[in-house]
């Protein structure tokens, strides 16, 4: 097996740069999915409904929950390069196929919904590789500048690329000049191919050697580590839906032009941005209890202030701005503070199968909170208007309430939270 500690230093530092240029152009892609408000915009635009645009953003998280676990025996069958290979035809795949959609005539949105559900599949497949290729070009105390900067740099690209569409879009972008912007992120995911075939790639173990369906009895037996993993998958859950919900409020309440509304999903992506970059920095400083908490209740903060932000307000798009950064920022760091606690609770031996499951565990929740707002919006069982206090508020503002309250209720958990409990010398340990 290739380690990284049987390689040089220069060919670390040149396997690293390739894997940053990896995620410089082929995530561009995912952060159109994630954090822009093209693809949203791209269904309506096509005479979509809200239900339809919330599905979409949905279907990755469930692919993620659903698939990561079997992706991981996939990986470790055909092979770390298979494997990624295959993710990113299947991503290529799935965006062609969206941004051939208007030319399906009826079937335009199924079509378009068909193609988001294929990218959705590709990302799980390549990130049950993903992860594994890094560990053979990284040593430990490599890893946290490396994913620090490596999610920082890649979503300054995002901005810098959909602020750029958010100027170009107007009030009313042209079909065409959206299906530009979602195929060039198609295209750029050619640069991700051509640097992962340059990555030195670790030998996987065959299936012979390790029992998998052990590995997973093993893993759950881990009770730390699955109840950090539940835990976790409440918290996403009452934040996962705050910008696709704020783009449809914004676009079908507050009516703004979509340049103005792609421009405030950048700010956004911004939040997320600062929050990868200054995670190391704040976990040095007050620990990783006091972040986790800080997340917790910031998330409940800003999914109310949100949800106070009335149509008829002036100043509702430029709070929905600050606000959408604050959660973003929030986000990101409990991303961090997730991975960080992950890797900490992983029994040795176990890592790509406690990677996977604690990963799908976080996007069922993602997953679920999306499909609960899909859902929600869709059977038109909120009041699409209604009064209180001399403010009109909307179906948007009262899912942003109940996410607010299912994150007060999930305090009741925290002693559960590996984290915020007394410390115990197995805690780093990944005792079963």
């Amino acid at each position: 097996m290739l380690l990284s500690s049987c390689i040089s230093a220069a060919q670390r530092r040149r396997a690293r740069l390739l894997a940053y240029v990896s995620t410089w152009t082929g995530n561009m892609s995912e952060v159109l999915f994630d954090n822009s408000a093209i693809v949203l915009l791209f269904i309506t635009a096509q005479g979509g409904g809200e239900g339809m645009a919330m599905l979409s953003s949905a279907l990755s998280p469930a692919a993620w929950a659903l698939l990561l676990v079997p992706c991981s025996e996939l990986a470790r069958r055909k092979g770390l390069k298979w494997t990624l290979s295959a993710g990113v035809y299947l991503a290529m795949a799935g965006i062609l196929v969206l941004m051939l959609s208007p030319y399906c005539g009826k079937a335009a949105l199924g079509t378009a919904l068909a193609g988001c559900a294929v990218f959705a599949l590709s990302r799980p497949v390549h990130l049950a590789a993903w992860t594994p290729l890094l560990n053979g070009i990284l040593r430990r105390e490599e890893r946290g500048k490396f994913f620090g900067f490596m999610r920082f740099s890649y979503q300054l690209a995002g901005i810098i690329l959909f602020s750029s569409a958010g100027f170009l879009m107007g009030k009313k972008p042209p079909l065409g000049l959206l299906q530009s912007i979602i195929g060039l992120c198609g295209l750029l995911l050619i640069g991700r191919k051509l640097c992962l075939d340059r990555i030195p790639a670790a030998r996987s173990a065959s299936a012979a050697e390790t029992s998998f369906a052990a590995q997973i009895r093993r893993t759950l037996r881990n009770g730390m580590l699955i109840s950090f993993s539940v835990y976790s998958c409440g918290l996403i859950f009452t934040a996962t839906a705050s910008l696709p919900l704020t783009v449809l409020y914004l676009k079908h309440a507050v009516r703004l032009n979509a340049g103005t509304i792609q421009l405030i999903a950048v700010v956004g992506t911004a939040g997320t941005m600062l929050g990868y970059l200054l995670f190391g920095t704040l976990l040095e400083r007050f620990g990783i209890r006091v972040l986790i908490l800080f997340c917790h209740i910031s998330m409940i903060v800003f999914n109310a202030a949100l949800a106070f932000c009335a149509p008829q307000l002036s100043f509702t798009p430029a709070a929905c701005a600050v606000l959408l950064f604050g959660m973003s920022f929030s986000t990101a760091a409990f991303a961090n503070c997730f991975s960080t606690e992950l890797l900490a609770l992983s029994k040795p031996g176990q890592y790509t199968t406690a990677m996977a499951l604690g990963t799908s565990y976080r996007h069922l929740g993602d997953a679920a909170g999306r499909l609960f707002a899909t859902l929600t919006l869709g059977s038109g069982i909120l009041a699409a208007n209604w009064q209180a206090g001399g403010l009109t508020f909307t179906c948007y503002q009262s899912l942003e309430f109940i996410c607010a309250a299912a994150g007060l209720l999930l305090l009741i958990v925290l002693p559960t939270v590996p984290a915020i409990v007394s410390r115990r010398e197995d805690y780093y340990e990944g005792a079963l």
